[in-house]
């Protein structure tokens, strides 16, 4: 059968690799004939153990290598993705002029807009046969990401240190509490040995 994994116990022969026909078969498959072989009563040295599981190693990488073809056959098309790509910016852009500029910065106020944005991007780079995201889609996202939140840079927050009385006092306080606890147990310590 050419279309199917046809695999009867009685011709799996571990001592040598898989013929053409069979090169197809999953592992799993292999591994099943091997077992009705077994319930079959053929016997099989400790050597072919290790054969079986060469074998299985052999099918997983035609399979693999199977699969790694199949996705080489796919090509990313830059120019189209290109040019499809300022479609949603402008769709971005309308959206935009409907928020007030000053709450631009405030993601609450568009980010329905921008998931709409993201999705056109991802749409488009998908038509394209491009993955998303690429150094392409990134760049124009980075451009849309500069015309309209430029101003938007997070406020830094300048730590200091508390004024010198707050500081000893915060310093103070666990270190004499550290104090009265050790001596409070050394003190109930001495009086139970007084006790006893």
């Amino acid at each position: 059968m050419s279309g199917g994994c046809f695999l009867l116990a009685e011709d799996l022969d571990l001592r040598s690799p898989p013929s053409p026909a069979h090169a197809h078969c999953s592992s799993q498959k292999l591994l099943a004939a091997f077992s009705a072989s077994k319930r079959l009563g053929m016997e099989m040295p400790t050597s072919g153990w290790v054969q079986l599981f060469l074998l299985a190693l052999w099918v997983n990488g035609l399979m693999t290598i199977g699969l790694a073809g199949a996705q080489q056959g796919i090509v990313c098309n830059e120019s189209l993705m290109l040019q499809k790509l300022p479609v949603c910016g402008k769709s971005f852009e309308e959206m935009m002029r409907k928020v007030d500029s000053r709450k631009w910065c405030n993601l609450t106020e568009f980010i329905l807009y921008y998931n709409n944005f993201t999705l056109c991007t991802e749409h488009e780079a998908a038509t394209a046969k491009c993955f998303w995201p690429n150094p392409l889609a990134e760049g124009f996202i980075t451009g849309i990401h500069r015309q309209f939140f430029s101003n938007c840079s997070a406020e830094k927050i300048h730590w200091e240190d508390p004024p010198d009385k707050i500081l000893i006092t915060l310093i103070l306080i666990p270190v004499l509490l550290t104090i009265a606890m050790i001596g409070l147990v050394v003190w109930c310590s001495k009086r139970s040995d007084i006790l006893v």
